[in-house]
């Protein structure tokens, strides 16, 4: 082997660990909290549009503070495939006083039988009659003790999900997650 080969071999091998540190790592996702809130009412609107009404809830942030859920509304639908999309936008009280919007989007796989036992009162989630159950999150306030909420994506892993029954409201249950780069 050449010198001039070495030396190349070299260079070509300082140019690719250059451009690999570079390269940023994957977003990550941080645990931030939980969002728990009591579904009052879920209704069909048609064949696939669905609807609901929630509210007293809390948001609970790992890092110190929380908010009331004071009401959210939804508009879903259920795809021929079974998943449903749905939005919600809550309005919520921060602990210092000043009103937050929550608006977000997601997604239900589900799995079979869980429209029956969804429907009976059950308690359901990933893994209990669902394949997954995640969302996209975004918190908007003027709080300036809140203002990291503005600028952070954040992503819900849903755990538990019931819808009314005679017994008292129906209940969402999300662990939160901050998209962290």
């Amino acid at each position: 082997m050449t010198y001039s080969y070495r030396m190349f071999k070299v260079a070509l091998s300082f140019l690719v660990l250059l451009v690999a540190s570079t390269v940023k790592a994957a977003p990550q996702l941080d645990p931030i909290g939980t969002f728990k809130m009591d579904l009052y009412e879920s209704a069909a609107i048609d064949n696939q549009a669905i609807t609901g009404k929630f509210g007293g809830g809390t948001l609970t942030f790992t890092t110190g503070g929380s908010a009331t859920i004071e009401s959210c509304v939804e508009d879903g639908y259920i795809k021929s495939s079974g998943v449903i999309d749905f939005n919600l936008r809550c309005f919520a009280k921060l602990d210092d006083g000043v009103a937050m919007l929550i608006r977000y989007t997601g997604l239900i796989k589900t799995g079979d039988g869980f429209w029956d036992s969804f429907l009976a009162g059950n308690v359901v989630g990933p893994g209990r009659l669902m394949e997954f159950w995640c969302n996209e999150i975004k918190m908007v306030t003027t709080s300036e003790k809140y203002a990291w909420v503005n600028e952070t994506m954040f992503i819900g892993e849903g755990e538990n999900l019931s819808v009314p029954t005679a017994d008292g409201p129906g209940i969402v249950h999300y662990e939160l997650y901050a998209l962290r780069h």
